[in-house]
């Protein structure tokens, strides 16, 4: 790890950081980021849901979201408040976002696009770097979360979809990612590979 930075919607928390941070993700799942903020007596420091996190290591962003849940214990006799604190990816608002209307017959990034609209209010946008991608017929969203539509559009197209750490949402064909390592019998991290056709 190089050099780390922790803000949350702006300010900068590293030095309320106390027994280090958990994250974790899982494909088509939300990341999640966990940790425990100690604020001192007389410093009113106190993050509410649905601020903005960004944890960087060397100037990359490595987790992007928002805070999630917080859970305050005052220590009188040592003069602190201990904050837990539940982030999770943008994705969240995916599930919290709706999306009522149809949409026409067209390139997979013109339909996301479409669908995504209703998440500019949370500043997200659809990554410019993303493919037009296949064709999709016209679709009808009645009521649905953005994810449900995403996943309406995801199984239409074959394509995966997700958010990155910087608001972007993407849809890739999935036989154009590459393994996130080298996939090789030199490769310490595999005990075995087998390929059978």
């Amino acid at each position: 790890m190089g050099v780390v930075t922790m803000d949350i919607d702006g300010t900068d928390v590293l030095s309320y950081l106390q027994f280090g941070l958990t994250s974790d993700a899982s494909i088509n799942g939300r990341p999640n980021l966990r940790c425990r903020l100690r604020v001192r007596d007389g410093d009113n420091y106190r993050p509410t849901i649905r601020d903005e996190v960004e944890l960087t290591d060397d100037g990359v962003i490595v987790f992007g979201g928002i805070v999630w849940s917080v859970r305050e214990t005052d220590v009188i006799n040592y003069k602190h408040r201990d904050l837990d604190l539940e982030c999770t990816g943008y994705e969240a608002l995916a599930d919290v976002t709706v999306f009522n209307g149809t949409t026409s017959t067209d390139n997979l990034k013109d339909v996301v696009t479409s669908v995504s609209a209703s998440l500019s209010p949370h500043g997200i946008t659809v990554d410019s770097g993303m493919a037009s991608g296949p064709s999709v017929g016209a679709l009808a969203y009645p009521y649905q979360t953005v994810r449900e539509s995403f996943d309406m559009l995801a199984l239409a197209s074959e394509w995966n979809w997700k958010f990155d750490h910087e608001k972007h949402v993407l849809f890739e064909d999935p036989g154009t990612v590459g393994a996130p390592f080298a996939l090789d019998d030199t490769n310490s991290t595999l005990l075995s590979l087998e390929h059978t056709s």
